[in-house]
């Protein structure tokens, strides 16, 4: 009976295979439904581990509102539990995109062997003006770009970036960013668009912005291990990174210090400096006006000097024409005397003519003509002395008189020199005096200045807080997070999606079998006549519905 019940059923099957094959169908389709998003999460998360594995993300990521040195890389790579430390900075700033558009880029700093971008086009960068570009924002056919820091961007953003602009070399994809999220920034709108990494000779920097840390037996992403190593590293490194932040703030505030008091030194130098210059300064140009004044009082001695020599010389003048009186005076009295001569010569000859009138007569008028020519010789050789030295004075005059006239067409040509000179000199030294005045003001002003910035950086330091710092892990990267959120969302959508599948493949699996069983109600009368039980004639329809589904 059993096998005239399996050879009905097998019949009922090839005349109806369309009926059979639909529950064949719809059972295989909710189970491939199951079958593929139950596997579909383990292989989600495998795919994200070998990569975050392969692109080495970070497990923490340090921050300080003080910033990071290379002895705080050093002292993090150094703690125990921690595979390697690297410092990094990172700036956002305002890019033009052309049309007026602008946009926020992050800009990281590439980092040695962690946080490593998967190159998807392009090159790496390997100039301090090259970057890779976010292959999820930028294009292919915007390899060659350049993105200029706009001038709205900030000072410090300016000087941070040390280019003022970036040319895409490569595309990448970063496993720092696993999701569309781009974070915030207080720059633009306020969030970001997307990212660049740039090589850390791009930046213009003293302190890293962040350290990164790898840890060592570090176990598979998302897995318990991973956690409880991750949970069991983090209290050092925060007490380290407390260490860090604390030695961090005690040497800026030993460095300010130091700067404010070798600044106050350097004002008070400064101000001796000031007064000492000051008082030579003022000293030469007290020296300077005497020196003007002396020469201004020269200067009108020489004028007066000039006035008298001009009269000096009009005198020299009279006298020389007094002197030339004198010469034709004395020659006119040599000539007389010469006559007096001859008329003595001509006495004495008459006297000797006489002679034959009487020796007596002779004598006595030979003495008395040679005692007037023995006179009137006198009175020659006496006039010509007189007209030698007349001579010799009148030449001394001429010589005088003519050095004198060379000495007053000299003195106005000696005298404009010696005013322009002294207008040189009081310009030279009113100037100087200007100069000088504006020179201290200035040193004054600086000074001044240079005492209330450095009160201003002793208050600026007074208010100095102690680092914030947060010693941040994967848990906080939204990227991280919303992959395993993800996969989460795909493991629970692999239990309940198949179900209603199942429900439905239910539903058509009685809905067909109850037509079934209402069409061959005859066939079923039929089979009770014959004797069958009802459990076999319900197990041919089991055995319909159940092999559709279990095949």
């Amino acid at each position: 009976m059993v096998r005239t019940l399996l050879r009905s059923a097998l019949r009922e099957i090839r005349q109806s295979m369309g009926r059979y094959l639909a529950i064949l169908a719809i059972v295989g389709l909710g189970v491939g439904f199951f079958a593929g998003l139950r596997a579909c999460q383990p292989s989600m998360m495998a795919t994200g581990v070998n990569y975050l594995d392969k692109q080495r993300l970070y497990d923490f990521r340090l921050l300080s509102s003080l910033g990071f040195t290379e002895e705080d890389t050093a002292a993090f790579a150094a703690l125990e539990g921690v595979e390697a430390a690297r410092g990094a900075v990172y700036a956002d700033f305002l890019t033009d995109l052309g049309e007026g558009n602008e946009a926020v880029v992050r800009a990281h700093s590439l980092t040695e062997d962690m946080n490593l971008p998967a190159l998807s086009a392009g090159r790496m960068p390997e100039e301090p003006y090259e970057c890779l570009g976010d292959a999820k924002y930028f294009s292919e056919d915007m390899l060659g770009r350049t993105l200029t820091v706009a001038g709205d961007n900030s000072e410090d953003t300016r000087e941070l970036l040390r280019c003022e602009g970036y040319t895409i070399v490569g595309l990448a994809w970063s496993p720092a960013y696993l999701n569309f999220e781009r974070g915030t920034s207080s720059v633009g709108g306020g969030s970001v668009a997307a990212y660049v990494y740039i090589p850390e000779e791009g930046f213009d920097f003293e302190v890293y912005h962040e350290i990164y840390l790898t840890m060592t037996d570090a176990g598979e992403a998302y897995s318990d291990a991973y956690n409880a190593r991750r949970d069991e590293m983090k209290p050092a490194v925060e007490d380290m990174v407390d260490q860090r932040a604390e030695k961090r703030y005690d040497d800026i505030y030993a460095e300010a210090m130091e700067a404010i008091t070798d600044a106050q030194q350097e004002i008070t130098d400064g101000w001796e400096d000031y007064h000492r210059e000051k008082a030579d300064a003022e000293n030469e140009l007290d020296d300077a006006y005497r020196e003007l004044t002396d020469g201004e009082s020269d200067y009108e001695q020489g004028q007066r000097d000039y006035e008298q020599g001009r009269v000096d010389y009009a005198q020299g003048q009279r006298d020389l024409a007094d002197g030339q009186q004198k010469v034709s005076d004395a020659q006119q009295e040599l000539a007389d005397a010469e006559q007096e001569v001859a008329d003595g010569e001509k006495e004495l000859a008459d006297a000797r003519q006489e002679l034959d009138d009487g020796w007596a007569e002779y004598n006595q008028a030979k003495a008395d003509a040679d005692r007037e020519l023995a006179d009137a010789r006198q009175k020659l050789e006496d006039g010509r002395r007189e007209l030698d030295d007349a001579q010799k004075e009148l030449r001394d005059a001429q010589q005088k008189l003519a050095d004198a006239k060379d000495q007053l067409d000299r003195a106005p040509d000696e005298l404009a020199d010696a005013r322009h000179e002294l207008d040189s000199g009081w310009l030279d030294y009113n100037d100087g005096r200007a100069d000088a005045e504006r020179e201290f003001a200035d040193a004054e002003r600086e000074l001044t200045d240079a005492e209330l910035e450095v009160a201003d950086a002793y208050e600026t330091l007074k208010d100095l807080k102690r680092a914030t710092t947060y010693a941040l892990t994967r848990e906080e990267n939204t990227g991280y997070v919303c992959f395993d959120n993800d996969t989460s969302i795909v493991a629970a959508i692999s239990v309940v999606f198949p179900v209603f599948f199942f429900l439905v493949a239910a539903l058509v699996c009685m809905t067909t079998m109850t037509r079934m069983v209402d069409e061959q109600r005859t066939q079923i009368g039929v089979l009770k006549a014959m004797g069958y039980a009802n459990s076999q004639i319900m197990s041919k329809y089991i055995f319909y519905s159940g092999s559709a589904a279990l095949a």
